[in-house]
C-alpha cells in the first residue's frame, strides 16, 4: 500500500485550516454586504430575499466562528506526521447550521424566481420542498453516524435532491427565458449536487470542498443578489 508523504499530509492539513478561515471571512463580507443591500433596496419583495439572506449568511458566519475558533480540538498541523485526523465532529455539526439555512436557501431561490417571472409562490410547493429537504439532510446526517452506509446514503440522498430542483424548474423555470434567473438556478444545482459528491470523500478533501461550496452557495450567491438588486 502505498504510504502518504507527511511533507504532503501537513501542506493538505494546512489548506484544510485555511478553507476555514477563508471562508468564514468571506461569510462576513457577505453578510455585510447585503445587510447593507437590504437597507437600501426600496422594493418590499426584493428586501425581503435580502432579509432571508442575511439569516443564511448570519448562520453560516456563526457556524463557521464555531469552527475557527475550536479549530485545535479537531486537528492542528504541528502532529505527529501520519497520525490520522478525525473531523467526524465537524462533518455532524455542519447539520445544525444546514437545517437551519438549506430550507432558508431554497425559500429565498423560489422568491427570486417568483419575483422575476410572477409567477406565485405555491405554499403547498414551498412545504414539499423543505420536507424534502429534511429528508435528504437526515440521510446525510445518518451517513455521518454511521448509521447508514454513506454510499446509499450519498445515492439516496440524490432523490430528493433532484426532486426539489425538478419542481422548482417545472413552477418557475418553464416557458420563460431569464438569464439571471438561469445562473442563479444552475449555481444552486451544480453546488448542491457537488456537497452530494463531496459526501463520499475522506474528510480532509471534503471539508475543502465542502467550505469552498458552502462559500459559493451561501456568500456568494448573497452578494450576487445584493449587487443585482442594488441595480435594478
Amino acid at each position: 500500500m502505498f504510504k502518504t508523504d507527511p511533507v504532503d499530509e501537513k501542506k493538505l492539513l494546512e489548506w484544510v485550516e485555511k478553507s476555514f478561515y477563508g471562508v468564514y471571512y468571506f461569510m462576513m463580507s457577505a453578510l455585510v454586504i447585503t445587510f447593507i443591500s437590504a437597507f437600501i433596496v426600496q422594493d418590499a419583495g426584493l428586501r425581503r430575499i435580502l432579509m432571508i439572506e442575511i439569516i443564511i449568511t448570519g448562520v453560516s458566519t456563526f457556524m463557521y466562528y464555531l469552527f475557527t475558533s475550536n479549530i485545535s480540538q479537531y486537528f492542528n498541523t504541528v502532529q505527529v506526521p501520519g497520525t490520522d485526523i478525525n473531523l467526524n465532529v465537524v462533518n455532524i455539526l455542519r447539520y445544525n447550521g444546514w437545517a437551519i439555512t438549506t430550507p432558508l436557501m431554497l425559500i429565498a431561490l423560489c422568491l427570486v424566481l417568483s419575483s422575476s417571472t410572477k409567477v406565485p409562490l405555491n405554499p403547498i410547493l414551498v412545504f414539499t420542498i423543505i420536507l424534502l429537504d429534511y429528508i435528504m439532510l437526515l440521510l446525510g446526517y445518518l451517513g455521518e453516524l454511521g448509521i447508514m452506509d454513506r454510499f446509499a446514503a450519498m445515492v439516496l440522498g440524490f432523490i430528493p435532491l433532484i426532486i426539489i430542483f425538478y419542481l422548482i424548474f417545472s413552477a418557475f423555470m418553464i416557458n420563460t427565458i431569464n438569464p439571471f434567473n438561469y445562473i442563479i438556478y444552475f449555481i444552486y444545482v451544480i453546488i448542491w449536487a457537488g456537497y452530494g459528491v463531496a459526501y463520499i470523500l475522506d474528510d480532509k478533501t471534503k471539508n475543502i470542498v465542502t467550505n469552498i461550496f458552502d462559500g459559493i452557495a451561501k456568500g456568494l450567491v448573497a452578494i450576487l443578489l445584493s449587487l443585482a438588486y442594488l441595480s435594478w
